[in-house]
């Protein structure tokens, strides 16, 4: 029976305000608006006002983020901004002077709260947690509840994090292994990093003379590319990968994490380069695949999952990586596999 209840409750949360909304657009396109002008108010105040209070109630005790209703609300107001003939605006300007303000005030409020729950869960996490992305990827999905914005927020603010503030290298642990010293990715990078800065000046000064908005968005997109691929770098020296007893954890700067028990690692080898890259499921953890070098080949028991940028996902059976130094890497790694099959 709750497979069936939920989704007639999804069915009605969702459904209720998108039927106010449907039934508004619908008045406000027929003939009827214009035999009955004072229909307008209605329509306004439907869909400003009636949808979003109704979606809130019905979510108001359920595990949806109260924030979700902002959209609806600024869908309302667009509506009836595009819908309604100008003369038929007093209720909307209303809305917009008076309301529109509260709204924002809000999501200010709102967001300020939220940045304060997720430092207090950030200080929370590091004692037990001393990687920073991880701590920052974990506390912000403990404050923000919101996935899709929590993986975004902990992006941007790794970013601009490791590409301002680390510099002291700390002296690595035993059980730590660095993935950037030999494999060319950095001086890859770095190249790149220095092209869009000329490609930007030149492209800029360019553009200027045909569109001089278009011409700043295009450095401001290169610019922050720029600064992703830095904050890259530098989180490829301070994020080594590490192992415990349980799990294996590699980490590729800002743009590769994934966490393998032990118990799921079928093998670990040296990667040669030979037709083991042609194995089914077969990834690379690497920005610039086939630029970039792999000395260490691992495969799975079970299809294992890459987390990259903003969170998007990769699944693999078999994984390429560079680990600095391999020799011990792999030893080591037999030996935790070892180790965890002799208790079992």
């Amino acid at each position: 029976m709750e497979t069936l209840r939920l989704p007639k409750i999804r069915l009605l949360i969702y459904g209720a305000p998108l039927a106010v909304i449907f039934i508004s657009v619908g008045l406000a396109v027929s003939p009827l608006l214009v035999a009955y002008p004072q229909l307008a108010t209605g329509i306004i105040y439907d869909l400003t006002l009636t949808s979003p209070v109704i979606y809130l109630m019905l979510i108001w005790n359920r595990p949806i983020p109260k924030a979700t209703v902002v959209p609806i609300f600024i869908v309302g107001v667009v509506l009836a901004s595009f819908l309604l003939p100008d003369n038929q605006h007093f209720h909307l300007n209303l809305v917009k002077t008076f309301l529109l303000p509260v709204v924002e005030l809000l999501v200010v409020t709102g967001i300020v709260l939220k940045v304060r729950k997720t430092v207090n869960a950030f200080k929370a996490n590091a004692s037990s947690e001393p990687d920073f992305y991880l701590t920052l990827k974990k506390s912000t999905m403990e404050a923000l509840e919101i996935p899709l914005l929590a993986r975004a927020m902990s992006t941007e603010i790794a970013v601009f994090y490791f590409s301002l503030f680390p510099w002291k290298k700390e002296v690595p642990r035993d059980n730590e292994f660095s993935s950037y010293k030999d494999n060319g990715a950095i001086a890859l990078l770095g190249a790149i990093i220095f092209i869009l800065v000329a490609e930007t000046f030149v492209l800029h000064t360019l553009l200027a003379h045909w569109s001089t908005t278009f011409a700043w968005i295009l450095s401001a997109t290169s610019i922050y590319t720029g600064f992703q691929l830095f904050g890259h770098i530098k989180a490829m020296i301070f994020r080594p990968s590490t192992m415990t007893a349980e799990a294996l954890h590699l980490k590729y700067g800002l743009f590769g994490d994934i966490t393998i028990p032990w118990e799921d690692v079928d093998r670990v080898a040296l990667h040669t380069g030979s037709m083991e890259t042609a194995l089914p499921g077969m990834e690379q953890l690497a920005l610039l695949k086939g630029l970039e070098t792999a000395n260490v080949m691992l495969s799975f028991k079970k299809t294992q999952t890459i987390e990259k940028l903003y969170g998007f996902t990769k699944s693999c059976d078999n994984l390429l990586v560079h680990i600095d130094n391999s020799p011990a890497f792999i030893e080591k790694a037999r030996a935790a596999i070892l180790n965890l099959n002799t208790k079992m």
